[in-house]
C-alpha cells in the first residue's frame, strides 16, 4: 500500500512549494522521501500540518511554470 500511494503522491504533489512542515525532509519529490512522508503521516506525526502545506492556492503558487 505504501508503495502505491508513494507513487501516487509523487505524481500529485511533486514540486509543491515548501511550507513549515512540508520541507526538505518531508516532501513528495522523490520516491524515498515520499515513502517516508507517508509513513510519518500514518503514525500521526504532523499529519494535519503536512496536509495544509499541500493545499497551496494562488497567489502562493505559480500556475504558469507548474511550481505549486
Amino acid at each position: 500500500m505504501y508503495f502505491i500511494f508513494a507513487i501516487i503522491g509523487m505524481n500529485l504533489f511533486n514540486g509543491i512549494k515548501y511550507g513549515k512542515y512540508l520541507n526538505e525532509d518531508a516532501n513528495f519529490d522523490t520516491f524515498g522521501k515520499s515513502f517516508n512522508t507517508l509513513f510519518r503521516c500514518s503514525t500521526g506525526e504532523s499529519y494535519n500540518a503536512i496536509m495544509y502545506d499541500t493545499m497551496v492556492q494562488p497567489p502562493y503558487c505559480d500556475e504558469e511554470s507548474g511550481n505549486w
